[in-house]
């Protein structure tokens, strides 16, 4: 019984394992068939692409913006990427497209501007190119200008006159009769930008203001003023002088409205007739519509303007011919007469002549070559007024050149009782002349060397009356400097006592006292110098003549702050027998 129900079991087994058997074997074959679907993934695209696209076109129907968010990153960054790292390659897509219609865009833009041109300055040229040849003559300006500014006429659309402060609109002109625009609300968003652009691109130290304001083929010219400001909506290109006549007229408005004008708070009935410079200017620059018709050139105007130009020419030359040669005889003569002038450099000097008017400017080397081109110029008959501006120019020389040059150039002239001193650009001469004309010709020849300006004749005469009072004072400002430990006289103070000297040996009554000075305590050593120094300046003088009766001499010290001046010889009149 046992053995029945096992052989059931198994048998039971059996059935139910082959059954299993056939499912896993039909479950192995779909997971092989899935695993090579996996592994080929041409299949797999191939298959999945259907869903995958309608997956897509459902999604960005329904949500569009959710789409954008997401694949923005990605295809931002790569497109940047590509842009980046394959420049050329997009420009090679794009140019083809792009290339084409740019050329094409421009081509008809530039057809249109040369037709528009054409068509102008033809018109220009059918009114008569003589006419404009005159009007160029008369004018200044070139024909081609005159063309030009023809061909592209210039118009003020409008004109606004506003209040600077308020914004507010004071008066308002237009060139077209039936115009619909609201000044007042035109008015105030000019005031707005004007502001805006003020108080935004000011610096630091100042605020910029606004002149102008380009919109298409027109722009709003703007002219601050005080009190108020002009906007001008005008089209084409402003003339040369256009900035220059609106100034202008914002000034004659101030001139007149000053006070109504700051006064101003919206009520336009006290400025009255303001309107009418407004309408004055804008009526100024109206275009003068072109007549395309061929107009002929009227010979009797042209006649009429040829015999005004001429007789304009003839009254001309009636009154400018003789001046001209006037003029230039008398620059001839200017010419001839500094030229002769010895040590003037025509190089350096220069001349206005108007109508006999003759100004002198440059520079000459010294005061008499200065005084000599004067004397050269007024000499000359045709010059009615003379003005003299030549400049001195100075050479700064040295001491030892200016003393060696006025030796030379006084070698006719007797100087042994003559000294010099040169201080920076001035000489002072001192001694004994031979006469009053000697005297005076040392002057003008020292006067003539190169490095001095100024000379100072303190020469006295010969046989001529000593003044004594004079000499008294010359004496008591007569002081010999020492260097420290000297006694010996130099040639300086040989030569500032030469005057000295004359002066006793031509007045044997005459005593004089000379005191030495040396710095310190009264020592015997310090007393022995100032002795030395007034002994040695004694003894000079006697030496040279005068008698040693009429010399006394002292010694002491001096204890001034400046040493130098301490170690000195003194002078001063002893009696005046």
């Amino acid at each position: 019984m046992q053995y029945e129900d096992e052989k059931s079991l198994e048998l039971l087994k059996q059935i139910f394992l082959a059954e299993n058997n056939e499912r896993l074997e039909e479950f192995e074959k779909e997971l092989d068939e899935i695993k090579l679907l996996l592994n080929d993934k041409e299949k797999l695209i191939n298959l999945n692409l259907p869903i995958t696209a309608e997956l897509l076109r459902r999604k960005i129907d329904k949500s569009n913006d959710e789409m954008a968010e997401v694949f923005y990153p990605i295809f931002g960054k790569a497109l940047k990427k590509q842009i980046a790292e394959s420049k050329d390659e997009i420009i090679d897509i794009l140019y083809p497209i792009m290339g084409q219609t740019i050329k094409k865009t421009v081509t008809e833009a530039i057809k249109d501007l040369y037709e528009s041109i054409n068509l102008k300055i033809d018109n220009a040229l059918r009114k008569g190119i003589f006419s404009k040849k005159i009007k160029s003559t008369i004018s200044g300006v070139s024909t081609s200008d005159l063309i030009i500014q023809e061909s592209f006429p210039f118009l003020i659309n409008e004109i606004f006159l506003i209040h600077e402060k308020s914004g507010l609109l004071i008066s308002h002109v237009s060139s077209s009769q039936n115009d619909s625009t609201d000044a007042d609300i035109i008015s105030s968003m000019l005031s707005a930008i004007k502001n805006f652009v003020s108080e935004s691109f000011k610096s630091d130290s100042e605020s910029k203001d606004l002149y102008e304001i380009q919109y298409g083929d027109s722009k709003i010219i703007l002219e601050r003023g005080l009190y108020s400001y002009l906007a001008v909506v005008v089209k084409g290109q402003e003339p040369i002088d256009f900035d220059e006549e609106l100034s202008d007229l914002k000034n004659d408005i101030h001139e007149k409205y000053s006070k109504k004008l700051r006064e101003f708070d919206g009520e336009n009935t006290f400025l009255k007739n303001i309107e009418i410079p407004l309408k004055e200017f804008l009526h100024k620059y109206k275009i003068k519509i072109p007549i395309v018709e061929e107009i002929k050139p009227k010979p009797v105007l042209a006649y009429l303007l040829f015999s005004i130009l001429a007789i304009i020419l003839i009254v001309i030359g009636i009154i400018k011919i003789p001046q001209y040669f006037t003029e230039k005889s008398i620059d001839q003569q200017i010419k001839s007469k500094i030229s002769v002038i010895d040590g003037v450099d025509l190089e350096n000097i220069s001349w206005q002549n108007n109508n006999g008017k003759v100004i002198l400017s440059g520079m000459v080397n010294n005061f008499d070559l200065r005084s000599r081109v004067d004397s050269a110029v007024n000499s000359i008959k045709d010059i009615e007024s003379f003005k003299n501006n030549l400049g001195v120019l100075f050479i700064r020389e040295n001491p030892e050149s200016i003393i060696t040059e006025i030796k030379k150039d006084l070698a006719g002239i007797d100087t042994e009782n003559i000294s010099y001193q040169v201080k920076e650009d001035y000489v002072i001469v001192e001694g004994l002349a031979e006469s009053e004309d000697t005297k005076m010709k040392i002057s003008n020849i020292i006067a003539k060397v190169p490095g001095v300006r100024i000379v100072i004749n303190n020469l006295n005469v010969k046989n001529a009356k000593w003044d004594l009072v004079e000499f008294e004072k010359l004496l008591n400002n007569k002081i010999l400097y020492f260097e420290i430990g000297k006694s010996e006289l130099t040639n300086e103070h040989i030569d500032e006592l030469k005057l000295i000297l004359m002066y006793l040996k031509n007045n044997s009554s005459l005593k004089i006292n000379i005191k030495g000075f040396s710095d310190g305590a009264k020592t015997i050593s310090n007393l022995n110098n100032a002795k030395s120094r007034a002994k040695s300046t004694s003894d000079y003088l006697t030496s040279q003549g005068v008698n040693s009766e009429q010399i006394n001499i002292g010694f002491d010290v001096s204890n001034d702050k400046n040493l130098l001046n301490n170690r000195r010889v003194e002078f001063e009149i002893a009696s005046k027998d």
